[in-house]
């Protein structure tokens, strides 16, 4: 088997000054061309996630084996991890040394090679021959090799880029052996490398590849519901008011009117509004949420609590009884505050929520308060007080006085991402010693601080004509949307994207 490339990589090193094991020098036509990319601007873009979605007309994977030569185009997606070995920021924010940063240090991470590794791929060949004996390649389905890290170097100045790709078949065996060494550029937003597996040992086990991609960019799109209404408006127009039922958006502002939650229930006596405390699962269908006035529902024949987490279709998901089991709380109907659909663990996918009183939980033997996170299979999944520890409280009004004693502040909303970080939002403000006045709008995270301002949600899409300094929050819900970028404008625009793995 051919020996590798090494590049080795020291504080100073330059792109055009590498050297490879076994290969001699590489020539610095080879890696240093005059690009249209600022050094600047192209290092403030790392480090970062880059997501691609491949192009199947340009895409293509072949394969050489003692049963024939395969063929076929390839798409999918791939996310590399630019400059892995530099911290990227979480969730919110975008990644990157800042304006900031020493100029020293913005041209160095520019100029020098700086290590990739591949973190998600999933990308199919679906043209192979369903006649030939490799029939069982059809269509053939590979990811990244869990055994084997796929990594590379990347020259932000040059953009030229280089991988290791190890891949393994979804379902079933890869006939040849790994991995793919790719080669290639990757500048303004397009990535296209192109390489072979090494066969000097196998003589019928020749795999190549080519992947043009474009890069699409993570749009963060937050949804939620306000404690009152207000009358959203546009640089010409106004628009029709909106009630504190209805689930909106920092993007587009109008979600879903509270009617088009409710109107499959058939309440009665008919009502066109009966408020929204919580929703999750708002970027699918059918979305779940709660009402704030119980009502009877003719179509199910039966009361609906505002306890109870419904879906838009016309459902009762979980009675507040049922929510409440592992508890076992003395008294009935406790109410819906706050809710989230997610991945408790990595085996178990179950409902979080907060209750709009408190109560004491015969199976715990505890005082359960309104401000405690719960879990439909453990009862107290977060304490309101493990919530609020990374925040400091005080009273403005006696500031020299210690901290107060430990105190409930409601939970109004909640979301886990993926990294299992808890954003949540409050019943009362408060003021904090390093935020400031924190206020039951805002969107705050269990590591003490604000994720996002309950005014810069609210201006972000639907500017509201009232002049008013918070409109609460009851309903929250996240999630990222990806899309191309300008220079990639001729691809359809991906309206989802799959999760990263082990991420």
């Amino acid at each position: 088997m051919r020996s590798m490339v090494v590049l080795t990589l020291g504080i100073g090193l330059l792109c055009c000054s590498l050297t490879a094991s076994g290969g001699g020098p590489i020539e610095a036509e080879q890696i240093v061309e005059p690009v249209e990319v600022q050094l600047v601007e192209a290092a403030k873009k790392l480090p970062r996630i880059a997501h691609f979605l491949l192009d199947d007309e340009y895409s293509w994977v072949t394969m050489t084996l003692f049963s024939g030569d395969y063929e076929s185009s390839l798409s999918g997606e791939l996310v590399l991890h630019l400059a892995c070995d530099l911290p990227v920021a979480e969730e919110v924010g975008e990644a990157g040394l800042s304006d900031d940063s020493p100029a020293v240090q913005i041209e160095e991470v520019a100029r020098r090679l700086v290590p990739i590794k591949a973190r998600y791929a999933k990308l199919v060949a679906d043209d192979w021959d369903p006649e030939s004996t490799a029939a069982e390649l059809a269509p053939l389905v590979m990811g990244l090799d869990p055994e084997h890290p796929s990594k590379g170097w990347y020259c932000p100045h040059s953009g030229r880029i280089w991988l290791d790709l190890w891949l393994v078949a979804h379902e079933g065996w890869m006939p040849v052996h790994m991995p793919l060494k790719l080669k290639g550029k990757f500048l303004n937003g397009v990535l296209d490398m192109k390489g072979c597996n090494s066969n000097d040992d196998i003589a019928d086990g020749l795999m190549c590849m080519r992947i043009f991609a474009k890069e699409v960019w993570p749009r963060p799109e937050f949804r939620y519901s306000t404690e009152i209404g207000f009358t959203p408006s546009t640089p010409t127009s106004v628009l029709p008011p909106l009630s504190d039922g209805d689930l909106i958006s920092d993007h587009t502002c109008l979600v879903y009117t509270n009617w088009e939650l409710i109107s499959q229930f058939g309440f009665m006596p008919p009502v066109r509004d009966l408020g929204l405390d919580a929703a999750t699962l708002t970027f699918s269908k059918p979305v779940w949420f709660s009402i704030e006035e119980g009502a009877f529902s003719e179509v199910l024949g039966c009361w609906v609590s505002d306890g109870d987490l419904l879906s838009m279709n016309g459902q009762i998901v979980r009675t507040n009884a049922a929510l409440l089991a592992a508890c076992q709380p003395a008294v009935r109907d406790l109410g819906l505050d706050a809710v989230h659909v997610g991945i408790l663990s990595s085996s178990n996918i179950g409902i979080l929520f907060s209750t709009e009183r408190d109560f004491w939980s015969t199976s715990m033997g505890i005082m359960v308060g309104h401000g405690d996170l719960l879990s439909e299979h453990m009862c107290v999944y977060r304490t309101n007080a493990q919530l609020m520890a990374n925040f400091n409280p005080y009273d403005p009004f006696t500031p020299e006085e210690p901290a107060p004693e430990p105190h409930d502040y409601g939970l109004d909303a909640v979301y886990v991402t993926r990294h299992g970080t808890i954003w949540f939002s409050v019943e009362e403000g408060f003021y904090d010693l390093n935020l400031g006045y924190v206020s039951d709008g805002d969107v705050l995270s269990e590591h003490g601080y604000v994720v996002r301002r309950n005014l810069t949600l609210m201006f972000a899409a639907c500017s509201p004509l009232e002049d008013c300094a918070n409109f609460g929050l009851d309903a929250l819900d996240y999630h990222s949307r990806y899309w191309l970028t300008p220079v990639a404008e001729e691809i359809e625009v991906v309206e989802e994207f799959v999760d990263i793995a082990g991420e």
